[in-house]
C-alpha cells in the first residue's frame, strides 16, 4: 500500500471519528425525532451539529453563512464527508491496524492535551526553588583557577642522542635570551614564535595553545608543558628550558584567571529552565501512573517469550536496553 493511499485511509478512518460527533444513526426505516437538515443512509445531520461545523468553518466573522447557498453548500461538503465515511467503513477500513492506530493516536493527544495540559501549564518555578538549588549545589558552580599560556617548541626526534639534545637546549637558550627585546607589553612569544618554534598550531599566533585548568584533568596538553606552567603565576612570566619526550619547551604564561564561584545571577535561568524540566517530567510520569492505576494490566510474559524477533542479533549492548518511548506519531 503506497503512502498516499495508507493517508487517504488514515484520513477517512478519522473522519470516521470526526463525523459520529456531528451524525447520530437513524433506525433503519425510521424517520429522525426532531429537527434535522439532511440524512445520509442510516445518519442525520441536525441544526446543533450543522451550527457547529458553521462555527468552526469560521462562521462568526462578519458576512460569512449568510445566505441559503453559502449553507446549503457546507451541507453539501458535510453530506459528502459523511457518504465517504460510510463507504469506508462498509469497506472495513474502519478495522485495518494503520487506521486504528491513528484513530487511537488522536484520541490519546486529545486526551492529554484535555487532562495532562493543564497539570503542564501550572507547573511554577519561583525565585525561591531556583535560589534552594543553587544553595545545595554551590560546589558545583566553582571555575577552577586556568591559565592561558604560550609555548616555543624545539623539537628533537625519537631516538636522539645526547648531542642532539643539547643543540636543541643550547638552541632555546639563545632563543629565550632574545625575549626581553621583544614588544614590551606582549605577554606571548611573538615573532620569535614564528622564527624559532617547531608547533605548527601555535607559532603563527605567538605561540599561544590555549588555557589550562588546575587542578582538572588536561589530555590535550603535553605533559612537560602543563607541569611547567604550573609554577607560572605573572603574566609575561617563563619557565624553560625544560625536557619533554619530544623535544625542548619555552612555556610562557598569557593570561591567568584565579578560580571564582558562578553567581546565582549567572546560573539563575539555566537552573530555573532544569527544575522546570524535572518538574514537568514528575507531573506527566504521575499522570500516567494513575491512569494506569485506573486499568487492570496483565502480562503473558510466556507468550511475549514466544513471540520470534524480526531480525538477527545485533551489535552487543552496553548497559540495560531503553523501554518504548511515545512515538512522534502520537505526539503530533
Amino acid at each position: 500500500m503506497t503512502r498516499l493511499v495508507v493517508m487517504l485511509v488514515i484520513g477517512i478512518g478519522i473522519g470516521a471519528a470526526a463525523a459520529a460527533l456531528w451524525l447520530r444513526p437513524v433506525s433503519e426505516g425510521a424517520e429522525p425525532t426532531g429537527p434535522w437538515v439532511a440524512k445520509v443512509g442510516d445518519r442525520v445531520i441536525r441544526p446543533a451539529e450543522f451550527t457547529e461545523e458553521m462555527e468552526r468553518r469560521g462562521g462568526r466573522r462578519p458576512g460569512t453563512y449568510q445566505s441559503f447557498d453559502q449553507k446549503r453548500l457546507l451541507l453539501n461538503e458535510m453530506i459528502v464527508r459523511a457518504a465517504l465515511v460510510d463507504a469506508a467503513k462498509r469497506a472495513s477500513f474502519d478495522r485495518q491496524p494503520e487506521v486504528l492506530r491513528a484513530m487511537e493516536s488522536v484520541l490519546i493527544n486529545r486526551y492529554r492535551q484535555d487532562r495532562l495540559q493543564p497539570l503542564r501549564d501550572s507547573v511554577r518555578i519561583d525565585d525561591a526553588d531556583v535560589e534552594a538549588f543553587y544553595t545545595r549545589n554551590a560546589g558545583d558552580y566553582v571555575v577552577p583557577a586556568r591559565k592561558r599560556v604560550a609555548i616555543i617548541h624545539f623539537a628533537v626526534p625519537e631516538r636522539a642522542d645526547e648531542e642532539r639534545w643539547d643543540r636543541a637546549m643550547a638552541e632555546a637558550e639563545d632563543v629565550l635570551a632574545m625575549v626581553p627585546d621583544q614588544e614590551q607589553g606582549v605577554p606571548h612569544f611573538g615573532d620569535l614564535a614564528r622564527q624559532h618554534s617547531d608547533h605548527r598550531g601555535s607559532r603563527y599566533r605567538g605561540g599561544v595553545i590555549g588555557w589550562i585548568s588546575e587542578g582538572g584533568e588536561r589530555p590535550r596538553f603535553n605533559p612537560t608543558v602543563a607541569s611547567a606552567a604550573e609554577s607560572l603565576r605573572s603574566p609575561g612570566a617563563i619557565v624553560g628550558p625544560v625536557r619533554g619526550d619530544d623535544g625542548v619547551y619555552l612555556v610562557r604564561l598569557v593570561e591567568y584567571e584565579p578560580q571564582r564561584e558562578r553567581s546565582l545571577e549567572e546560573l539563575s535561568a539555566g537552573i530555573r529552565q532544569r527544575l522546570l524540566s524535572e518538574r514537568l517530567k514528575q507531573v506527566e510520569n504521575e499522570f500516567l501512573d494513575a491512569r494506569l492505576a485506573e486499568v487492570e494490566t496483565e502480562v503473558n510474559e510466556d507468550a511475549l517469550a514466544d513471540i520470534e524477533p524480526l531480525s538477527g542479533p545485533g551489535p552487543e549492548r552496553r548497559g540495560p536496553p531503553t523501554g518504548p518511548t511515545t512515538s512522534a506519531e502520537d505526539e503530533s
